[in-house]
């Protein structure tokens, strides 16, 4: 599981910036061209979210897991 707290821009304007732990990254090619558009899963709250597409503005700092931080 990834462990990145982030914060994420909607492309469209569909929601404001959201901060939050990314948990599942996907990556998908639109049908009209060659464009790459990212979604993200991010813990809210406490809660995970839906799929947000749009663009990670900056990685705040990286959460080690617990086996790791060791």
């Amino acid at each position: 599981m990834l462990k990145r707290l982030a914060i994420i821009k909607s492309p469209k304007g569909k929601y404001s910036e959201k901060m939050g732990i990314i948990v599942a990254i996907r990556d998908e090619q639109h049908n009209s061209g060659n464009e790459r558009v990212y979604s993200y899963k991010l813990l809210l709250d406490g809660q995970i979210s839906g799929w947000l597409p749009g663009e990670c503005l900056e990685f705040c700092e990286f959460i080690p897991k617990h086996n790791e931080a060791i």
